[in-house]
């Protein structure tokens, strides 16, 4: 139910419900929670292999969002509520289809 992430020289446990979406920033990633940012270094397809599957769905090179925390879907945009406003991540051409299916399976 949680990922440890490196903060300075100490562990930080965060919960996978905390993480709204994760983001590329070349050789790291920025994992965005309600509170805070934690930039690690690690690649997109590292992280995305730490979290839970039917939870995460990479919808961009660039982005991977929690599929729980999604507030709307429109064009090719997913928004997300943060404390600092709402997040528009782009869905990118080569994941939209297969997020798609993803999103209408767990609908159903």
């Amino acid at each position: 139910d949680e990922i440890f992430i490196k903060k300075n020289s100490a562990l930080v446990q965060l919960k996978y419900d905390d993480i709204l979406w994760v983001e590329a920033l070349e050789n790291y990633v920025i994992v965005n929670s309600y509170t805070e940012k934690f930039t690690i270094h690690f690649t997109m397809k590292s992280i995305e292999s730490q979290l839970p599957v039917n939870q995460f769905k990479r919808v961009h090179r660039s982005y991977i969002v929690n599929t729980r925390k999604i507030n709307r879907i429109e064009d090719n945009s997913i928004y997300i509520k943060s404390n600092e406003g709402t997040k528009s991540i782009p869905i990118g051409k080569a994941y939209k289809d297969t997020f798609m299916v993803d999103i209408n399976l767990m609908c159903k």
